[in-house]
C-alpha cells in the first residue's frame, strides 16, 4: 500500500469484507427473485412460501450488512482523516498500491454489476406480480361482479347475457 493507506490496513481490509458480503448477499437475492417466476407458474404453495420467506429475510440481511459497512466506512474515514462519503473503492484504489488497487477495481465493478442485476430482478418480479394480480382481479370481477338484482326473462323463458353481471353468484 502506499502511505496514504499505510497503517490503515485492517480497517481496509474489514470494509472490503463487509462490502464484499453486502454484494453477496446482493447476489443471493437477485438469483431468488429470478425464480419467482418459475415457482408462481409451477403453482406448488410450499415452493412459493420458502421463496418468499427467503425475500422477506433478505431485507433484514441487506439493511444489517449496509449498516456494518457504513459504520465501518465511518471508522475508515476517521482513521483516513476525511468525511465518510469519500471512502470509495475508487478513491481507495487511487490511494493504494498496484496489486491491492486492482482487487478494489474489481470489487466496485462486481458491486455495480450486483446492484444492476438486483434491481433490474426486482423490478421483473414485480412486474409479473403486478400483472398476476392484476389478471386474478380481472376473472373475479367477471366471475363475481354484482350487477342489479332485477332479474329479467326473455319470452322463450331464458335470461338474457348481461355484461354487468358476474358469471357466477357469490351470494347462494
Amino acid at each position: 500500500m502506499t502511505a496514504a493507506l499505510s497503517g490503515h490496513e485492517p480497517l481496509v481490509d474489514q470494509w472490503v469484507a463487509a462490502v464484499d458480503d453486502a454484494v453477496a448477499l446482493q447476489e443471493e437475492t437477485a438469483d431468488d427473485l429470478r425464480q419467482v417466476p418459475a415457482a408462481v407458474a409451477s403453482r406448488d404453495p410450499a415452493a412459493l412460501e420458502r421463496l418468499g420467506d427467503r425475500l422477506r429475510c433478505a431485507d433484514a440481511r441487506l439493511a444489517e450488512a449496509a449498516a456494518v459497512r457504513d459504520r465501518l466506512r465511518a471508522r475508515l474515514a476517521a482513521a483516513l482523516g476525511c468525511p465518510p462519503a469519500d471512502v470509495t473503492l475508487r478513491r481507495l484504489a487511487a490511494r493504494a498500491d498496484d496489486g491491492r488497487a486492482a482487487a478494489l477495481r474489481r470489487l466496485r465493478e462486481r458491486v455495480l454489476a450486483a446492484s444492476d442485476a438486483l434491481r433490474i430482478q426486482h423490478l421483473r418480479a414485480a412486474t409479473l406480480l403486478d400483472a398476476y394480480a392484476r389478471a386474478h382481479h380481472a376473472v373475479l370481477v367477471g366471475l363475481l361482479r354484482q350487477g342489479g338484482d332485477a332479474r329479467t326473462y326473455r319470452t322463450d323463458g331464458t335470461t338474457p347475457w348481461w355484461t354487468e353481471r358476474g358469471l357466477l353468484d357469490a351470494r347462494r
